[in-house]
């Protein structure tokens, strides 16, 4: 190849380079100076004192009783600083509404450059809001800043960007009033953005929660004002956002477990692990609007003492929903809707909430039948029944329908169905469930008793040789709609909710004499949530594959009645020194009043304590055994006038002159109706007294 011909470019003169950086620092050293000069400028008082006045101003425009504090600054960065302010409540005495540490406003260069003073971003730290029992002080605010103020109108639109300044909320808090209690939420950082132009309105914001979960959500909205029909159909009740022609929300939520508010963080059952995604698309006009949630929470882990002695976990639960919002009747349907708990278990939802008054509201679950075995085996261990516990073939549902006012429990209608038939047909089909025959029983524990439950136990009391009042007393006492329901009893359930409203408590209702069996043929007495889910299912295994005679039989020679006494024929004999198909109808309504509380019962007996203390309670269940058809006219007159005769151990005196009365109204023993404290208690010493030997 030719060597090139053209000459090498010229050097450049000594010096040269170093005169370009000497011109350059010069020139940074003017820029430094006037930066210098520009800024001490800024920040004397007199301009300090003017922003200060300005902020001021612009704040009373707004917020007439708004207050801002002393503090005012200029950096380096030209962003001016103010603070505090305070917005105080309309109620005297009550906390401020709104306040802010400090406010800081960054200006928009090319505004600043052509004379203009335009903020390009506001940014507020330590932001404490208290919106106030039920968030009248936070109404009454936003209602304010909602108001039009033909200052700031004309501000907007005098701004060619057609872009509001950015602001940046860091530390926000908010304090919630429940009750007689204060939550706090927070603290977590936010930013919203907004921009407007073509008739169109584009809102976008970002949330920081304090433990690294995020959230975003963007808000599309028209500009164009409503008329006629438009105007009247969307109503007093609907939001800032109705007055557009159509509007679209799409928002989303990623969190963990470790995200979760400090107030959820210090309750009885807490979440200690998962992971929480959200999703909500929405779409509104001047009717009303339409949206389709959708959320996955993965491996979800419960813990607490509430709960059970082990964590409860990993749980994938998933969900989604499809909601329709009317804003004329202020009215928010759920139009179809879907919970997956575990495994094959789904719960689909349907209703409606009417935000009026006491907020009436309807809710019908529905579980479609389910495989059995598949439901245990997708279920986490603490939830699942032990080995020993029944796991037939087949499937089940049911449904459960809930209405009323929400804030007005107790008056809510409960209504339920348990769908065994999937689980009864597979049972005509396999084997007999053991429980079907003789067998021996340990109701507390490995360590405790061994019960038989059959012939070859002398105590041992078959169902058809007892007279019915024997055994109506039983089922008066302890489950009333014993032979009617198939395991769980839904009056009861609304029974239990009026009466915890009414306490300001949740309280335990009763549970059936199926679920007390569950638990005393396979459970533990600890009284914790998973022990109920645990009881739930086996009692849908037991109603699902064995006859109701046959449960009520087992139940009747295996309930406690006092210390280590099992069954009715024992407790027949021990009390009353007499055979269990002997009892008159007081004296199977006594034994039936001992059951709820059987240890304390058996004390008061031995003690002495007179019929007298729990006659009411006897002479309560003989009406209802009279109400029934079980008595006549005159067996219950007897059945009141008869004495009550115990057995020869029993002390035949009262407590002794002075002695401290029992107790009355103490938490029963067991699980069934009484557990609450609301009957079938009986009086009690305060200390059980030693049973006497015999009997």
């Amino acid at each position: 190849m030719a060597a090139s011909l053209d000459p090498p470019p010229p050097a450049p003169p000594p010096g040269l380079a170093a005169r370009r950086l000497r011109h350059a620092l010069v020139a940074l050293g003017a820029l430094a100076l006037a930066w210098a000069l520009a800024h001490a400028l800024a920040d004397r008082d007199s301009v300090r004192e003017r922003l200060r006045e300005r902020a001021t101003a612009l704040l009373q425009r707004r917020l007439p009783a708004a207050r801002l504090g002393d503090e005012v600054a200029v950096d380096w960065l030209f962003r001016a600083t103010v603070g505090p302010l305070t917005v105080p409540a309309g109620a005297p005495g009550a906390p401020p509404v709104l306040r802010v540490d400090r406010v800081k406003v960054r200006a928009a260069w090319w505004p600043l450059l052509s004379g203009r003073i335009e903020p390009a971003s506001i940014r507020l730290y330590g932001v404490r809001v208290v919106p106030g029992p039920g968030g009248a002080e936070l109404e009454r605010l936003v209602t304010s800043l909602r108001a039009p103020h033909p200052a700031s109108a004309a501000a907007g639109a005098a701004s060619p960007r057609g872009q509001d300044p950015v602001l940046h909320v860091r530390g926000l808090t908010v304090a919630l009033s429940l009750g007689a209690r204060q939550v706090e939420l927070g603290p977590c950082d936010l930013r919203l953005e907004r921009r407007r132009g073509d008739g169109e309105e584009l809102i976008a914001a970002e949330l920081g929660l304090p433990r690294g979960g995020r959230g975003e959500a963007t808000l599309r909205r028209s500009s164009r004002a409503r008329t006629g029909a438009a105007a009247e159909a969307s109503g007093p009740g609907a939001p800032s956002g109705a007055g557009a022609a159509s509007w679209a929300l799409s928002a989303s939520l990623h969190a963990t477990a470790a995200d979760l508010p400090d107030v959820l963080r210090r309750r009885a059952v807490v979440a200690t692990a998962g992971d929480l995604a959200i999703s909500l698309e929405a779409a509104g006009a001047p009717a009303g609007a339409t949206a389709t949630l959708r959320g996955l929470l993965g491996g979800l882990t419960l813990a607490g003492e509430a709960l059970g002695p082990e964590p409860v976990g990993p749980l994938d639960v998933a969900g989604e929903a499809d909601l329709e919002l009317s804003w004329r009747d202020r009215r928010l349907r759920i139009r179809r809707a879907a919970l997956r708990p575990a495994g094959p278990l789904e719960v689909q939802v349907a209703g409606a909430l009417t935000a009026t008054g006491d907020l009436p509201f309807d809710l019908l679950l529905t579980m479609p039948p389910v495989s059995y075995r598949a439901l245990l085996l997708a279920l986490p261990p603490a939830l699942a029944p032990g080995a020993d516990a029944p796991r037939p073939p087949g499937a089940f549902g049911g449904t459960l329908a809930l209405s009323g006012a929400l804030r007005r429990p107790e008056g809510w209608e409960v209504k339920g169905e348990v769908d065994l038939a999937g689980l009864r047909e597979a049972a005509r089909a396999a084997p007999p469930s053991p429980l079907r025959a003789p067998f021996t029983a340990h109701p507390e524990g490995e360590d405790g008793p061994a019960v038989l439950i059959g012939p070859a136990n002398p105590d041992f009391v078959p169902l058809a040789s007892l007279p019915e009042h024997v055994v109506r007393a039983v089922t008066t006492s302890e489950d009333a709609g014993f032979f009617g329901h198939r395991g769980f009893d839904f009056d009861e359930l609304r029974n239990a909710l009026a009466a915890g409203a009414r306490a300001g408590k949740l309280l335990r209702g009763g549970s059936t004499i199926s679920q007390q069996l569950a638990k005393n043929l396979y459970l533990s007495r600890d009284r914790t949530l998973a022990r109920k889910v645990r009881e739930a299912l086996v009692t849908v295994a037991l109603e699902g594959t064995v006859p109701k005679a046959r449960l009520l039989e087992i139940y009747l020679n295996l309930v406690e009645w006092g210390p280590g006494r099992h069954g009715l024929g024992a407790a027949a004999r021990h009390y009353l020194a007499k055979e269990a198909r002997d009892l008159t109808p007081r004296e199977a309504c006594f034994l039936a009043a001992l059951i709820p509380s059987p240890l304390r019962g058996h004390a008061a007996v031995a003690a002495g304590v007179p019929p007298e203390r729990w006659a009411a309670r006897i002479d309560d269940l003989l009406q209802k055994l009279h109400a029934t058809g079980v008595l006549s006219d005159e067996a219950l007159l007897a059945a009141l006038a008869e004495p009550l005769v115990f057995a020869p151990w029993v002390p035949r005196r009262a407590l002794a002159p002075g002695a401290a009365p029992p107790p009355e109204g103490e938490e029963p023993d067991g699980d069934g109706p009484g557990a609450d404290g609301t009957g079938g208690a009986l009086a009690e010493p305060a200390e059980p007294a030693e049973q006497p030997s015999g009997g």
